[in-house]
């Protein structure tokens, strides 16, 4: 991932309004997060065609992985074990201009009945653009890509 993407995942709404602490469940002892639990027993059969609808298919690197979007730009890769879907992660490029693409990832997660989950801020948010702005301007890639030599010489 380009330092100057923010990166979301969507997961289901009523996984997150099933679990008291959602969060927690999303991280390994290692830290590092894994969203297949919250996609057990969803059926999203349309989610490749809602996502289809606001970006085109690209080549994927990997037999379970749909990809759609620019690699080194915005992209959204779904991620599937068999037919069971398992992830939905979303790269936004914040060099661009970020906010069509905000207002496009929340019209995907309404659509697929989804809410925002923000990896690196270990952050559940609603599927709502001005959440969803408030979150990326909080986020490194934003200040990477306003001023990228402060970014790095902030860099601890």
């Amino acid at each position: 991932m380009a330092a100057w993407q923010f990166k979301v995942c969507l997961i289901p709404k009523v996984w997150v309004e099933s679990n008291d602490d959602p969060i927690p469940l999303l991280y390994s002892e290692e830290e590092s997060y894994d969203t297949s639990c919250a996609w057990v027993g969803i059926i999203a059969s349309n989610a490749q065609e809602i996502i289809g609808k606001h970006f085109s298919l690209s080549k994927s690197w990997h037999e379970d992985l749909v990809s759609f979007g620019q690699e080194k730009e915005t992209d959204v890769h779904v991620w599937y074990e068999g037919e069971a879907l398992e992830d939905i992660q979303v790269r936004i490029d914040m060099r661009s201009k970020f906010i069509p693409l905000l207002e496009t990832v929340v019209s995907i997660s309404k659509a697929l009945s989804c809410v925002i989950f923000i990896p690196a801020q270990q952050k559940i948010i609603p599927a709502d653009t001005l959440e969803l702005l408030r979150t990326a301007k909080a986020s490194n890639a934003y200040a990477f890509a306003n001023d990228p030599e402060k970014w790095l010489n902030e860099l601890k």
